[in-house]
């Protein structure tokens, strides 16, 4: 054993492969392309750039991403033994912060993941990557095991007095030293060795470890955060790491964080480069294997994809190796899945079973379904991921817990159960979703240029969804206590059922403020108590009145629940204590008109008075009293013996009638008394109004012109005139008498037998007939009478008639019609009559007829003519002839026996 090392038992090398792992060498380049694209570096470390050197472009190495690798001629690694040898001297440094240089977990991380990495689909890559033997490049790496170097630093590991790459190799031989059992170097072994946290280390003069050191001081020459090289025959790679600096990726999470969020970086920034550098050995280990030639840099995998992680899992996770969680650099691929990838091979399928749909769960329980994962490809499944979206209710939750990782062979399968388990405060029913992730490397090959990210991480989802189960308090039953007596009481029952889908718990019942005092709740339970889904309790509440004053009973029952939508539930309490009470359909009985006449129908109206006892005890009626002004005119026809009784809710009706004695309004009152304390009687006002006809005559007034009396023309009945009777007023017309008088010369038919009726509006012809005896001026009037003596109708129509004997009355006028006020000459002859007639008169002054009923103006009249041109007299017939100023009109005419002409004669 060489001083101040401490051997570490050896581990078996343990060979990972997986399924369709083996694969053919990649068509060789010709030789000439290698010997005109040598390695740029060949005599020095090949180092992995800081993020900052990689991406300046064209002012440093930032390598090409596009350009697909070549061949150069040299040799490759297969079936590599990796060892893992972690310097942390015994002595720390002066200075070197208190906690260690490694944090807990790092060795072992470190440690699984040489174990995992070989046999998966990210490793796979490199199977592509062949050389000129022609022998396959297997998917196989495998772990010799780990040593810790307790050797005190040569160097303080500062910027000012960095380790060199002799310290690294050194560090080496002493382990393999300490392991005589580890493999021999070869092409088939290869050597990482680990610094603590912000130990500086420079691979030549102008190369160094891109960090502060542990003292915090910087340094001029940061270039690297990793570098793989080899001294003769021994591959290795020196593998730094710090707390900060530009060997970080863009993430802020790691899932090997020794942090249970995540949120502490510490062995993924060393393995991140622990596969860049194995990647870049196991394909180019002397500097003459496979890389690019773009702008003369040799750009091997590592260095093309150096910082490309792809997308990260909710804990930082990208790749996942034998089921372990990793944030890895994506490797480079020539092949499809082309450029940046992080698997290779045989393709994995995914396929997602179960459902997620809880349909009702109560709140304060559960349920669990399960989701089934099973590959049914041909290539290793890697689950990056398995969790609940961060838009997921809180109510949903997985098992196994994320972060979740598993690698499943084909044929493999992974159990979830989901559960969903409302919080039993919850007061709402939802719904609540969630969405199931499972992410997984089964993606569709891109065959050229970059993957998307949907090419790189293969996401599946299944909804949740869940309906919480909320309690629902419901009431049945009433607390209305109708009539309670005093001196009594009374019991209601209420139930209270839990019609919800959660268990209801009932926290108090009691009789709410404000409540009629003698209410109280009966017998109940200790609470709070519990009802199940569909259980059910039921609460007796008394009333026993406290004393005899009737009134209103009003109240509240108060049950307060866990009911989320109804905490508080308040069933009315109603009822009364008994007492009776008067109540009449209406206060004011309106009979409206009514006719006065006794004859006419109807002459009375009967209206129903309704009297009901309200109450809750008997309404005794004791006296009913018609009074007022005109309570003469109303009557209760057929009322009840007195006093009576009205039962509770019964009524009793009284017919009151309207028999009007005179015309107009008419008024009184009903007054009804009985036994209800609040209104020991109770007035109904009578109203109504007497009805009577009315007579409207036309015309108002009968004028008879000149009529030929009856010596004159026997048989002659003389002249009628219709005068039309209008029954004008309010009720039926009557018509007891119709005369006209006085008789002779004036009359009228008279009343019929029986007699006649007219309705209102309604009217009759009754003819007047002037008949004179003797010439004159006769007056007189035609009267029509209904002679109810409770307000009948009177009319008087006047009559004027003018009694003549046979002739004519002339008047003489000009072309404008105007009357002359003298005619020079007037000659009336004549012709063929059984007296001759031959007269001249003149002159002839303007006149009034004396005898008119109306102003009537004449220059002439001639009575006693006989008759011409009548059957008897054929062709006989008078001239007249009237002369003014010189001017002179003659007419013919001829007169009948009983016909007397008023005639106007124009003369121009």
């Amino acid at each position: 054993m060489v001083a101040g090392v401490v051997a570490v038992a050896a581990a078996v090398a343990l060979a990972i492969t997986g399924p369709g792992s083996m694969a053919l060498a990649a068509p060789m380049p010709d030789a000439v392309a290698s010997a005109k694209h040598p390695h740029p570096n060949p005599v020095k470390p090949h180092i992995m750039y800081t993020k900052t050197k990689h991406q300046s472009k064209p002012s440093g190495p930032a390598f090409d991403s596009t350009t697909d690798m070549t061949y150069h001629g040299g040799s490759v690694m297969r079936s590599v033994t990796n060892y893992a040898i972690f310097w942390n001297p015994a002595t720390q440094p002066a200075g070197y912060p208190a906690g260690g240089m490694f944090d807990a977990n790092f060795r072992a991380t470190v440690d699984n993941y040489f174990h995992d990495v070989g046999g998966t689909p990210y490793y796979d890559i490199l199977t592509q990557y062949g050389d000129n033997t022609g022998q396959p490049v297997p998917n196989e790496a495998f772990f010799g095991g780990d040593w810790v170097d307790t050797t005190t630093f040569p160097h303080a590991g500062t910027n000012a007095d960095p380790l060199t790459d002799g310290d690294i190799r050194d560090s080496i031989d002493r382990a393999i030293a300490a392991n005589p059992t580890w493999q021999a170097p070869s092409n088939s072994t290869m050597y990482f060795v680990y610094t603590g946290k912000n130990v500086i280390e420079c691979s030549d003069s102008t190369d160094c470890f891109a960090a502060n050191d542990y003292l915090g001081n910087s340094g001029s020459n940061g270039k690297y955060c990793a570098y793989h090289w080899n001294n003769g025959n021994k591959i290795y790679a020196y593998i730094p790491y710090a707390s900060t600096g530009s060997c970080y990726g863009d993430d802020t999470l790691w899932p090997n964080s020794p942090a249970a969020n995540f949120t502490v970086a510490g062995v993924d920034v060393a393995l991140d480069v622990t596969s860049h550098e194995q990647f870049e050995a196991n394909t180019d280990p002397f500097g003459d294997g496979w890389y690019d030639d773009v702008d003369g840099h040799a750009g091997e995998n590592g260095d093309k994809c150096n910082f490309n992680y792809g997308p990260y899992e909710p804990d930082g996770t990208n790749v996942v190796l034998h089921g372990h969680a990793y944030q890895l650099q994506l490797e480079w691929s020539n092949s499809a899945p082309h450029g940046c990838v992080k698997r290779y091979g045989a393709r994995p399928a995914t396929s997602i079973t179960g459902d997620l749909s809880f349909g009702t769960v109560a709140r304060g329980g559960s349920a669990t379904h399960e989701i089934a994962v099973q590959n049914t490809g041909s290539g290793v499944l890697d689950i990056l991921g398995a969790y609940l979206s961060s838009t997921s209710n809180a109510a949903f939750s997985v098992t196994p817990k994320a972060p979740f990782h598993s690698s499943l062979n084909p044929g493999d399968v992974d159990l979830f159960d989901v559960t969903v388990a409302p919080s039993g405060s919850t007061t709402t029913s939802g719904p609540i979703t969630g969405t199931f992730v499972v992410d997984t490397n089964d993606t569709v090959p891109n065959l050229t240029g970059q993957p998307t990210t949907a090419q790189l991480t293969a996401t599946n989802s299944v909804a949740a969804t869940a309906t919480v189960g909320l309690p629902v308090a419901s009431v049945s039953g009433s607390l209305d206590f109708g009539v309670a007596c005093p001196g009594a009481f009374s019991d209601r029952q209420i139930t209270v059922t839990n019609t919800g889908l959660a268990p209801l718990t009932i926290s108090s019942v009691t009789i709410g403020a404000g409540s009629s005092p003698g209410l109280s709740v009966l017998n109940v339970p200790t609470l709070p108590t519990t009802l199940a889904i569909g259980a059910q309790i039921a609460f007796t509440v008394r009333y026993a009145p406290p004393g005899p004053l009737g009134g209103p009973v009003t109240g509240t029952v108060r049950i307060v629940t866990d009911d989320p939508a109804n905490p508080l539930i308040s069933v009315p309490i109603t009822g009364s204590v008994g007492q009776s009470v008067l109540n009449v359909s209406t206060t004011a009985l309106d009979f409206g008109g009514v006719a006065t006449d006794d004859r006419t129908s109807p002459s009375s109206v009967t209206t129903q008075l309704t009297v009901t006892n309200s109450g809750t005890c008997a309404l005794s009626v004791s006296a009913l009293t018609i009074g007022g002004v005109d309570g003469a005119d109303f009557t209760i026809v057929g009322g009840p013996a007195l006093p009576v009784n009205i039962g509770t809710g019964a009524s009793m009706n009284l017919a009151v009638r309207f028999d009007p004695s005179a015309a107009g309004g008419r008024s009184g009152t009903l007054t009804i008394a009985s036994n209800d304390p609040a209104h020991a009687s109770v007035v109904v006002s009578l109203t109504g109004a007497g009805l009577i006809p009315g007579i409207l005559a036309s015309p108002a007034a009968v004028t008879f012109g000149p009529t030929v009396i009856q010596s004159q023309a026997p048989g002659y009945p003389g002249a009628t005139s219709p005068v039309v009777i209008t029954d004008n007023g309010q009720s039926e017309l009557i018509v007891d008498a119709a005369d006209a008088a006085p008789t002779p010369p004036f009359s009228a038919p008279g009343a019929t037998n029986p007699l006649s009726r007219f309705a209102r509006g309604t009217h009759f012809s009754e003819p007047v007939t002037f008949a004179p005896m003797a010439v004159g001026k006769f007056t007189g009037a035609l009267t029509i009478d209904d002679n109810d003596p409770e307000g009948g109708a009177h009319a008087s129509v006047p009559l004027c008639g003018e009694g003549v004997l046979r002739g004519i009355r002339v008047l003489v006028v000009n072309q404008a019609g105007v009357p002359y006020p003298s005619v020079a000459k007037l000659k009336l002859q004549s012709h063929g009559t059984s007296t001759n007639v031959n007269t001249n008169v003149g002159p002839l002054s303007l006149r009034t007829a004396p005898n008119a009923c109306t102003p009537t103006q004449m220059q002439f009249e001639a009575q006693g003519l006989p008759t011409a041109g009548t059957p008897n007299q054929r062709g006989s017939y008078y001239t007249l002839t009237a002369s003014v100023g010189g001017k002179s009109t003659t007419t013919t005419f001829t007169l009948g026996a009983s016909e007397f002409k008023v005639m106007t004669i124009t003369v121009k």
